[in-house]
C-alpha cells in the first residue's frame, strides 16, 4: 500500500493522519489526510507528546550536561532536597533521569499545578514518587524525570527553559514551535491542530481545541515553575518541524545510556529496546527491517513518532490524532505498524 493510500485509509477513524519522509538528497514529501470537520496542513502546530523529550534532552546537553556532566546530582544542582526515601545516600543523577533509571515513576502524576512550585510538589508527593528499586538499577519510563531535566537546563543555562530550547535546538533547526505555546506567534496559535479523542463518530478535543484559551505564564520563576512548560510532552510542533527534528537525528549520539544488559526494566510490549540521550534506540526492531533512532509519542488521543534510518539515510515522522476514549496503551497500534511497513516498502521497492 502506498503512503498516500494508507494515509487516506486512516481518516476516519482517525481525525488526522500525517506522514513526512525525507531521503538524503531529495526534497521532503508529506502525506496528509483529515476527517470531515478537521482542517490541518503540514504547517499546523500540534502537541507532540513524548517527541518533546528529544528537544528537552538536546537542550540540556547543549547548556552543559555533556556525557560527563550527566553524572551531576540533581538535588545538589537544583539546591532542593530530593532523594529516594529507601536509598537516601545514593545521588540521583542526570544520567539516571535521562535514561529512566532513577527509580521515579508517574504514579503521583506529573502535571504540577500552576500555583504549586516544584519543590513543594515534590515534597508533598515524596511517598509515591519512587519505585522500590535502587536508583540506577531499573528502567521505568518516567515523564517526571524529564521535568527535572528541564529544571536542570534552566540552572545550567541561566535562562527559562522555553528560551533555551529555541536558542539551542528549535531555531538552529529552523523549527517553528515551542513548549506550551511559549514564544509561538498568534497566527501559528490560530492555525493549531487540536488533540482529539474519538467518542463513537465524534471527535472530542482534549488539548488546544477550537475553544481553547492560550496559556499564559505571568511572573514565571525558573526551576520552581518548570511544570508550566510541560517539558516531558508539551512541545508544539508541525509535521514539517517533526520531520526536521527527525533529520537532525542523523547527528544524534547513538550510545545507549540503558540497555537490558545493564539491568532489568518494565515490560512495555516492545516499545523500548535501548534508551539514549532523549532517544529510543532500536538495533533490531520487530516492526521495521533496519535499526532506528528516535522517539514515539502517545497522549490525549495523539500517537506518533520521529525516526532516523541511518542505513537508508532517511528521516520520517508520523502523527495520528483521534484515538478512542479510554485507549491508554503505549504499545504500537495496528495503524502505526502499517505506517512502518509502508515506509519500509517505499524504501525497498
Amino acid at each position: 500500500m502506498t503512503l498516500t493510500t494508507l494515509t487516506r485509509s486512516l481518516t476516519p477513524p482517525f481525525a488526522f493522519c500525517g506522514i513526512g519522509m525525507a531521503r538524503a538528497g531529495q526534497p521532503p514529501q508529506f502525506h496528509i489526510s483529515t476527517s470531515p470537520g478537521i482542517q490541518a496542513t503540514e504547517h499546523s502546530l500540534f502537541r507532540a507528546a513524548s517527541i518533546s523529550k528529544i528537544v528537552t534532552a538536546q537542550t540540556l546537553s547543549r547548556v552543559g550536561a555533556n556525557p560527563r556532566g550527566l553524572d551531576l546530582n540533581i538535588a545538589a544542582l537544583l539546591g532542593i532536597p530530593f532523594h529516594h526515601p529507601a536509598h537516601p545516600t545514593i545521588p540521583i543523577t542526570l544520567r539516571m533521569l535521562m535514561s529512566h533509571t532513577s527509580g521515579l515513576n508517574d504514579a503521583a502524576g506529573y502535571l504540577i499545578p500552576a500555583e504549586t512550585g516544584l519543590t513543594d510538589w515534590l515534597t508533598a508527593n515524596r511517598e509515591t514518587l519512587f519505585l522500590p528499586h535502587q536508583p540506577g538499577t531499573y528502567f521505568s519510563y518516567s515523564n517526571l524525570g524529564y521535568i527535572l531535566l528541564a529544571a536542570a537546563a534552566e540552572t545550567l543555562g541561566d535562562e527559562p527553559f522555553d528560551r533555551l530550547t529555541r536558542l539551542h535546538v528549535l531555531d538552529p533547526l529552523g523549527i517553528t514551535g515551542g513548549f506550551n505555546w511559549a514564544g509561538v506567534s498568534a497566527p501559528d496559535w490560530a492555525g493549531r491542530l487540536g488533540t482529539y479523542r474519538r467518542d463513537g463518530a465524534t471527535y472530542v478535543a482534549q488539548i488546544d481545541g477550537p475553544t481553547a484559551t492560550r496559556p499564559l505564564r505571568p511572573n514565571y520563576q525558573p526551576v520552581q515553575d518548570i511544570g508550566q512548560l510541560s517539558p516531558q510532552g508539551g512541545l508544539r510542533i508541525s509535521l514539517t518541524g517533526a520531520l526536521q527534528l527527525a533529520i537532525s537525528l542523523a547527528n544524534a549520539d547513538p550510545t545507549p545510556l540503558w540497555t537490558p544488559a545493564m539491568g532489568p526494566g518494565d515490560d512495555l510490549d516492545g516499545v523500548f529496546d535501548s534508551y539514549g540521550v532523549g532517544v529510543q534506540i532500536f538495533t533490531n526492531p520487530r516492526f521495521y527491517p533496519r535499526p532506528l533512532i528516535g522517539h514515539f509519542a502517545n497522549a490525549y488521543g495523539f500517537t506518533g513518532g520521529v525516526w532516523w534510518d541511518a542505513a537508508r539515510q532517511t528521516a520520517f515522522c508520523y502523527a495520528l490524532n483521534g484515538l478512542p476514549l479510554g485507549d491508554e496503551d503505549d504499545a504500537f497500534r495496528p495503524a502505526e505498524l502499517a505506517i512502518f511497513r509502508a515506509i519500509a516498502d517505499d524504501l525497498n521497492p
